[in-house]
């Protein structure tokens, strides 16, 4: 059986502000709607497949990413932003 949410009642199963899925609507993200003459319905079933197809295995995180040290990737954005290299310490005095 299909259970048809409005905008607001997906909202609340969705933890989000109403206008949140209006915004999403016009950027083509989120989950799917079904618009029923100017109305706009929620199946039940597509909000949660659409949070299942969100989940996050925090274990397979990072995985790929290379193994950068901080100093190394301050040096690399500096390099891809052609920034100049700022000297660290106490600024030196001059006479």
């Amino acid at each position: 059986m299909i259970t048809l949410l409005t905008t607001v009642d997906a909202a609340k199963f969705l933890d989000v502000h109403a206008q949140t899925l209006t915004i999403w609507r016009r950027q083509n993200r989120g989950p799917k709607y079904i618009p029923i003459e100017g109305n706009i319905r929620y199946d039940q079933a597509d909000l949660v497949a659409w949070l299942e197809s969100r989940k996050v295995d925090p274990s397979s995180l990072g995985k790929d990413l290379p193994k950068i040290r901080p100093k190394k990737y301050a040096d690399l954005l500096r390099e891809t932003l052609n920034l100049p290299r700022v000297p660290r310490g106490r600024p030196r005095k001059t006479a």
